[in-house]
C-alpha cells in the first residue's frame, strides 16, 4: 500500500486514530511522542501533553500538599469529553499548563489530525478514556534512569532546584506506585528502559508487546540481519521470548547497545512508503549507529500502523455491510 492511499482511506472515512502515551514524570513520554512524530510527520501527527488537565498549579499545589500523580487532581472527565470530540474530528478549546511559571495559560484552539497523541499521567486512569485511545504505550525506565532523566530536565529546563527536585521525587514514589504504574494493563506496549550492560551512554529497551486476539494484517516486515552483522562497528544484542504479563500473552522484544542505521532501513522505508513520509528519516539524525530507543520508535510505530490498517479494514467493511 503506497502512503498516498493510507491518507486517502482516513480521510474517506473521517477517521482519527489516538495514541495514549502513559507513564510517571521523567520517563521519556516528551522524548518518545516526538519521535513518532518525526517518524509519521507532523502532517499527519499532533500531541499535547494530559498536564494542561492538571487541577492546580503550582502554588495551590504547595499549599494543598496534592501531587498530579492523584487522578483527583486532573480534569480527567473533561479529557475524556475532549477525546471523544477530536476521534470525531471536532475542536477543541484546550486548557494549558506552563511549566516554567507554574500557572496555567489562556485556553487554545486545538484541531485534531489523523493521528493524535496524548501523552501524560493518567491518559488510561477511566474507562471513558481507554474507548477512545486506540493504542496505549506505558513508559517504564527504572528507578535510576528515570531519576536521572527527571533531575537532568526540571532543573535545565524547567529551572528547578536539585533539592527540591530530589525532595518531590521521593514524595512521588508511593504515588507512582499507587496510581500510575498499575495502568500498564491497559497499554498495548511497555517500554522498559535499563541502563546498557554494553555502552556506557547507551540503554537497554524491551518491548513488551500484547499479541492481539485478532490478527493483523499481512504486511511484510524486513529486518536486514546481515547487514546488522555486517555493517556494525559496535557492541550489541538482541533478546526475543514469548510470556505473559499481567495475565496477557506477549512477546518481549530485547536490546543493548547500538546498532548501524542500514541494519534497520528497511523497517524505515517500509513506514515511509506506508505513509507516504519520505522526506524525513530519523535514521539519518546522528551518527552511522542508532541507539535502541530510536529502533524501539520504529517498532511502536509500525505495530501501530498494522493496528491502524486492520482498523481501518473494520471500519470499510462496516460502511459497504451499510450500502
Amino acid at each position: 500500500m503506497v502512503g498516498t492511499e493510507f491518507i486517502a482511506r482516513l480521510e474517506n472515512l473521517n477517521a482519527h486514530f489516538i495514541i495514549g502515551v502513559a507513564g510517571d514524570s521523567g520517563s521519556g513520554k516528551s522524548t518518545f511522542t516526538r519521535g513518532i512524530t518525526e517518524i509519521l510527520g507532523p502532517e499527519l501527527v499532533s500531541s499535547f501533553s494530559l498536564d494542561d488537565y492538571h487541577l492546580e498549579d503550582r502554588e495551590t499545589r504547595a499549599r494543598s500538599g496534592r501531587l498530579p500523580l492523584d487522578p483527583a487532581v486532573n480534569r480527567l472527565e473533561l479529557l475524556a469529553e475532549h477525546l471523544a470530540e477530536l476521534k470525531t474530528g471536532q475542536p477543541i478549546l484546550k486548557p494549558n499548563y506552563d511549566h516554567k511559571s507554574g500557572k496555567f495559560a489562556p485556553e487554545t484552539h486545538f484541531e485534531p489530525t489523523r493521528i493524535m497523541i496524548v501523552e501524560g499521567l493518567h491518559p488510561f486512569n477511566l474507562p471513558e478514556l481507554r474507548r477512545v485511545i486506540d493504542f496505549g504505550i506505558f513508559m517504564d525506565p527504572e528507578r535510576e534512569v528515570k531519576w536521572a532523566w527527571k533531575l537532568r530536565r526540571d532543573i535545565e529546563k524547567r529551572g528547578h532546584d536539585k533539592k527540591s527536585v530530589e525532595a518531590e521525587m521521593l514524595k512521588r514514589e508511593p504515588l507512582f506506585k499507587l496510581y500510575i504504574d498499575p495502568m500498564k494493563i491497559y497499554a498495548e506496549v511497555v517500554v522498559k528502559i535499563r541502563r546498557s550492560s554494553l555502552s556506557p551512554e547507551g540503554v537497554e529497551v524491551e518491548l513488551i508487546q500484547e499479541i492481539p486476539e485478532t490478527p493483523l494484517g499481512a504486511i511484510d516486515l524486513e529486518f536486514d540481519l546481515s547487514g546488522l552483522m555486517r555493517a556494525s562497528s559496535e557492541s550489541f544484542s538482541m533478546g526475543f521470548r514469548s510470556d505473559f504479563y499481567y495475565g496477557k500473552p506477549v512477546t518481549r522484544l530485547t536490546f543493548d547497545g547500538h546498532i548501524h542505521r542500514d541494519a534497520v532501513r528497511g523497517l524505515e522505508r517500509k513506514i515511509q512508503d506506508f505513509t507516504g513520509m519520505h522526506e524525513r528519516s530519523l535514521l539519518e539524525k546522528g551518527g552511522e549507529n542508532i541507539n535502541m530507543v530510536t529502533l524501539s520508535q520504529l517498532l511502536i510505530c509500525w505495530h501501530f500502523l498494522e493496528k491502524t490498517d486492520f482498523l481501518l479494514r473494520e471500519l470499510e467493511e462496516a460502511l459497504k455491510r451499510t450500502d
